[in-house]
């Protein structure tokens, strides 16, 4: 015969126990009376933790996104997360636009190397307007009676050549000189040359015939030192400094 073993019957547990640890199937929690404490602190800090970490997730993936070129392969939501140009929303500096310098023009002097033909041009020049001014600001009566010309006219005519001799002499002593004003002393050489021409044309005077020789040969002599400064200038103008 076998023996039948009977299962003994399990001791029913009270409903307190197996109210312990069980859920509360209407609001998904721990019952409030089962609950520890530090459980209860928990559960309030989970939804800030959750959102938390749902905001560190959406940023990651926000910095993982890319934008494809193309509008075939754009992901859903990724012109959400990022612009359609991102290089445009970044600040560039304005292009250097590249000038060339500008070139200063080249300031033109009229100075110039004095060649020694001009040099001793100018020096003759200048010995003879000086001891021209002397002899007609010192003998200005001798010469009148002579000449048969005004006493005035003669010492005028002296003093206007001091100033001239001094100018002279000077650009005869200089290496370098003033193209402009070697041009000025051949033009006053000229105009004296034609003054003195009609002056003796005019009869504004009446000088005898050693006067009127004086006049032609003084004349004479002047027009010859515009011509030889004229030459000289000539001889100079390859010789142009930049000082």
């Amino acid at each position: 015969m076998t023996k039948r073993t009977t299962s003994q019957p399990q001791p029913r547990q009270s409903a307190a126990a197996l109210g312990e640890g069980r859920p509360d199937r209407r609001v998904g929690h721990f019952h409030h009376r089962d609950k520890p404490a530090g459980l209860d602190r928990q559960t309030r800090q989970a939804p800030a933790r959750a959102v938390a970490q749902h905001a560190r997730a959406a940023a990651a993936r926000h910095r993982r996104v890319r934008v494809c070129p193309c509008a075939g392969c754009r992901r859903p939501g990724a012109e959400d997360a990022l612009p359609a140009h991102p290089a445009a929303s970044i600040p560039r500096p304005p292009p250097q636009v590249l000038t060339q310098p500008t070139r200063q023009p080249q300031r033109r002097t009229d100075m110039i190397n004095a060649s020694p033909f001009l040099r001793r041009a100018l020096q003759i020049d200048a010995i003879f307007s000086g001891a021209a001014a002397l002899m007609l600001i010192f003998g200005a009566g001798f010469f009148a009676a002579l000449l048969n010309l005004p006493e005035a006219f003669l010492r005028n005519a002296g003093l206007v050549l001091v100033p001239f001799a001094l100018g002279v002499g000077y650009l005869a002593s200089r290496d370098v000189v003033s193209k402009n004003a070697v041009w000025a002393v051949i033009a006053i050489n000229a105009i004296w040359t034609i003054d003195s021409i009609a002056l003796l044309a005019s009869g504004w005077v009446s000088p005898n015939l050693l006067g009127q020789a004086f006049i032609v040969m003084q004349a004479i002599a002047v027009g010859v030192f515009a011509e030889l400064e004229f030459i000289g200038l000539r001889k100079s103008e390859g010789a142009v400094t930049a000082r």
